[in-house]
């Protein structure tokens, strides 16, 4: 099932006969959720055991097949290194797959080398570490029989092999309730800029003794709903609390309507406006008229939803 997003926008200027008009953007986005394919890659694995054989201790095994050489010790760190096509291994089990970090050891070790030779480097190991384990004297006998040397059964050496592997799986994708607001020529400030509308009330500031944003209290009896921000672009967002922004959109707009919301915004932006003419020393500086105008290309990993929004922002400037 596809859900689809609604956008509620305005844009307005502060008109001033003694200057150009300021853009000042707002606009509630509604959240949803979405399904989207997205790739996967489990990684290559190797599975090598030979049951009641132990790893050699300060005794290494090694064996080399076509370039390949492949040791094993308990003393090494299990690695694969590809500048000498060695691998080395501190015991026995399985290898790679989603529990071996970021290495990929294995997908590297199948990429410089062919599964019939990694096979034979651990078929030729696997004697190789039998023969060690179980070596019996030429000139031994075996006292239960009238003659021969004794040859102890061979413990069975189980490999497994298995590339990389690439499949599509579904995901959904969960998008919050977020409002983009920005004033083009207004710095936040440490004093808070406030205004109420209805029982709502905005603040925007950077003083963490007014409470950092952003945040939602609701009202008590005669308190307004207030509304905490430390800055302007996208208000759900902060890299210091993680989902609190999304949490106080969220308050905001179950505790009040989208028309009184942007209502509130709108005398929030012309009250900035106000306050950046009385103090040009703190006013953000506008860009110049002939500044360059670079269009980046469309992303299009759709996952990604703050350069969607983005994108959406860039779109509605372009056609006014």
């Amino acid at each position: 099932m596809q859900t689809y997003f609604i956008d509620i926008v305005f844009t307005f200027c502060q008109r001033n006969p003694n200057m150009s008009e300021p853009k000042i953007q707002f606009k509630i986005i509604l959240g949803g959720r979405r399904v989207v394919d997205r790739v996967e890659t489990t990684e290559a694995t190797l599975f090598f055991m030979i049951p009641k054989c132990k790893v050699p201790f300060r005794d290494r095994v090694e064996v080399t097949v076509n370039g390949l050489t492949v040791k094993i010790d308990y003393q090494f760190t299990t690695q694969y290194d590809s500048s000498t096509g060695t691998l080395k291994l501190d015991r026995f089990g399985k290898f790679g797959g989603p529990n071996s970090g970021t290495d990929a050891m294995i997908t590297k070790l199948m990429a410089a080398h062919d599964q019939a030779t990694i096979k034979e480097a651990f078929r030729q190991l696997a004697e190789k570490l039998q023969v060690r384990e179980t070596a019996v004297p030429a000139t031994a006998v075996n006292l239960l029989e009238s003659s021969g040397p004794v040859f102890p059964s061979v413990k069975p050496a189980w490999f497994d092999l298995v590339p990389a592997q690439s499949h599509t799986v579904q995901k959904t994708i969960e998008e919050p309730d977020d409002i983009f607001f920005d004033v083009e020529t207004a710095e936040v400030q440490d004093a808070f800029v406030d205004v109420t509308v209805d029982g709502l009330r905005l603040v925007l500031t950077t003083n963490a003794n007014v409470g950092v944003g952003p945040q939602c209290n609701k009202s008590k009896g005669s308190t307004p709903t207030r509304f905490v921000m430390n800055r302007l672009g996208y208000l759900s967002e902060n890299a210091n609390f993680g989902e609190r922004g999304q949490k106080a959109v969220r308050k905001l707009r179950a505790a009040h309507s989208d028309e009184k919301i942007q209502a509130a915004f709108q005398e929030l932006a012309i009250k900035l406006l106000a306050e950046a003419e009385k103090n040009p020393s703190k006013k953000r500086r506008a860009p110049p008229t002939d500044a360059l105008v670079w269009t980046p290309s469309i992303v299009t990993e759709i996952d990604l939803s703050k350069r969607l929004k983005s994108t959406e922002i860039k779109s509605e400037s372009m056609t006014e």
